[in-house]
């Protein structure tokens, strides 16, 4: 699921419980964007939240939960993803080369 963050508070950025209830049923990854950065939660490491247990009464409904209902609010610290690494041609080769370097010197 990917998330739009409105704004970030104290390096923190906070999700609806729902929305987290959400993507740990499906075993889903939260993405969360904020400026032009991503951050992804594992949906294993969903639990690792804070919040400061304020309960708040949903006003609308949508498709996660209905009018009425409670949620809280699950603080992330806020980490852009590292970008991937590329590799080159030239760069790989020298890599595989270097393993059976290694590889060699343990046969003998």
């Amino acid at each position: 699921m990917i998330y739009q963050a409105k704004k970030i508070w104290e390096g923190k950025v906070s999700v609806r419980s729902y929305l987290v209830a959400y993507c740990k049923r499906n075993r889903e990854n939260l993405i969360i964007k904020y400026q032009g950065g991503k951050m992804t939660v594992e949906y294993y490491d969903l639990d690792r939240y804070t919040t400061d247990g304020i309960k708040y009464v949903t006003k609308i409904s949508d498709q996660y939960i209905a009018k009425g209902k409670k949620y809280i609010l699950c603080d992330y610290k806020w980490q852009i993803d590292p970008e991937p690494v590329s590799w080159t041609k030239e760069g790989a080769d020298k890599l595989i080369s270097a393993w059976r370097n290694i590889s060699y010197k343990f046969k003998k």
